[in-house]
């Protein structure tokens, strides 16, 4: 099975970062989110947010902020 690579980079603290995330990154409500077009399979996917201090996003359909 493959997916959208959709990395949560980590939820940011006011004490810790000012509204930046990595290059390549998008801030949503205060987290940092990495978006690929790129199809990997779940392991595959998680192996990389874990490479870069995140985890794998679920997006829920009611979730229209990340869509």
């Amino acid at each position: 099975m493959t997916q959208l690579v959709r990395c949560l980079r980590r939820t940011i603290r006011e004490a810790e970062w000012t509204d930046k995330c990595p290059p390549g990154w998008s801030l949503i409500n205060g987290k940092c989110y990495f978006f690929s077009n790129e199809r990997k399979t779940q392991w595959e996917s998680d192996s990389f947010c874990h490479r870069n201090k995140g985890q794998l996003a679920t997006v829920k359909p009611s979730d229209a902020t990340l869509q």
